[in-house]
């Protein structure tokens, strides 16, 4: 559908708002998305709106990098200094499970 042929700019869009403005639509979901009458992607409903500092926003783009890379390592590094994991928690037992899922999931081999 038409709708679908925006997935790639709605990825860009959201991409710019979380690391480029840091200020970012916080409820992307199929209700709040739209096509307009001029082919358009329209977004709807800014009640959750979410901010990143500086310094959350160079930590997601690292994580994108590592992601890309398949720095496993350097991904779960990310994930402390986003706060998804606290600094003293060992990683290592962690790195073959983020790989063997992020690779199925979303990089496929």
């Amino acid at each position: 559908s038409e709708l679908k042929s925006l997935i790639p700019l709605g990825v860009q869009v959201f991409l710019w708002q979380l690391l480029k403005i840091g200020r970012f639509h916080a409820d992307p979901h199929h209700a709040n998305l739209f096509l307009t009458s001029e082919g358009k992607l329209g977004i709807i409903d800014f009640g959750l709106v979410a901010t990143l500092s500086p310094s959350e926003m160079s930590a997601l783009t690292d994580a994108a990098k590592h992601l890309f890379v398949r720095d496993w390592k350097a991904l779960l590094a990310d994930a402390k200094r986003l706060g998804f994991l606290d600094d003293d928690t060992p990683t290592e037992e962690l790195e073959p499970i983020i790989e063997a899922v992020l690779t199925k999931a979303v990089l496929k081999p």
